[in-house]
């Protein structure tokens, strides 16, 4: 979304009448967890921090505990998980991309995870341009990147949650083609012990990664906020 995120980061851009990174916070919080850590790079982390603490001084997070982890350089998302090593110690965690906007209530999926992983899938028209699932009921059989012939029509959104050897896990990920530590690599690393599952969300979603998503967002959010 450049060249506007040159100078801004994109979840701080507006999504109707909030900064986008409210949204995945609020999609958490309602699972009930009371403590989040907000990964984001050095140069990012003061402008977050201020948008994120005015949120938090209205009362829009209740009482949950925000702290900030810092990813020194972009090595992917596997890596940007592992900076929460310590924050998150032996307990399972939630993860959700700071531009992941989901109308729906994960509430009951999340609470009642209990080991291995478990992704959250959507049926889209593009499913060539994510992380596509071949499944056998819920059980994910195979994880592909950006398939040319998908296995199926549903996309794997940017919402998981880890069960507490996610960690060690990421320790034996090794670098993709482009340098980077992946999620569909750490993902997949579940799949031989039949530990990934997927759940079907049937609410709106959008990955707000470009101005018509971000449009497409904030025209959806505006309608249901003036029903």
């Amino acid at each position: 979304m450049r060249p506007v995120t040159l100078t801004v980061n994109k979840h701080l851009f507006p999504v109707y009448n909030r900064p986008m990174i409210f949204y995945p916070l609020e999609t958490l919080l309602r699972t009930g967890l009371s403590e989040v850590m907000i990964i984001t790079s050095p140069e990012h982390v003061g402008a977050i921090r201020s948008v994120v603490s005015h949120g938090q001084s209205q009362g829009l997070f209740g009482a949950v505990t925000i702290e900030y982890g810092l990813q020194e350089k972009p090595n992917g998302l596997a890596a940007a998980l592992g900076v929460a090593r310590d924050f998150v110690g032996a307990d399972s965690t939630a993860l959700i991309f700071g531009d992941n906007i989901i109308d729906e209530d994960l509430v009951t999926h999340f609470q009642s995870f209990r080991e291995g992983a478990l992704i959250f899938i959507k049926n889209v028209l593009n499913p060539q341009d994510f992380g596509v699932p071949r499944m056998r009921g819920e059980q994910v059989l195979e994880l592909i990147e950006k398939p040319k012939d998908p296995p199926s029509n549903y996309a794997a959104i940017g919402t998981y949650a880890f069960d507490p050897s996610v960690f060690a896990r990421i320790d034996k990920l090794k670098p993709s083609a482009r340098g980077e530590y992946e999620i569909t690599d750490l993902l997949n690393t579940y799949i031989p012990e039949g530990k990934l599952r997927a759940v079907k969300i049937t609410g709106e979603w959008f990955d707000v990664g470009t101005f018509d998503r971000l449009h497409e967002a904030a025209a959806h959010i505006r309608k249901k906020l003036n029903a």
